[in-house]
């Protein structure tokens, strides 16, 4: 199934000043075509909550912390220690070595302290 073109940036600043619209759709366009950063724009205008959730899922199994993270925070969720330790699996698999220190980093107890 061939979708229609992707708005260029132009397009889309002009939409996100607009308001929710189409923003939604547009959002789950630019998720299909793996272009979350474009997407997570789009959603988080829109208040997608679910397509943020998607978003988060697919970054999630591709092992990329900073598309989840910042899908998480877009909804107000906390990064949680099942997640976390999947992703960094995911990371590492995947090669993504900063990606995979990050979410380790944040598996870390909070209370562990370094010795001064």
């Amino acid at each position: 199934m061939a979708s229609k073109t992707l708005p260029a940036a132009k397009e889309r600043r002009r939409m996100l000043a607009e308001g929710p619209g189409n923003l939604g759709r547009t959002g789950q366009e630019f998720l299909a075509a793996g272009r979350w950063a474009e997407a997570q724009e789009c959603l988080e205008a829109a208040g997608d909550r679910q397509g943020l959730a998607d978003l988060a899922s697919q970054a999630l199994e591709a092992g990329d912390f900073f598309a989840w993270r910042q899908a998480k925070k877009a909804l107000g969720e906390e990064p949680d220690e099942v997640d976390l330790t999947r992703l960094a699996e995911r990371a590492h698999q995947a090669g993504k070595l900063a990606h995979a220190a990050s979410a380790q980093a944040l598996l870390k107890p909070k209370n562990e302290h370094r010795p001064s």
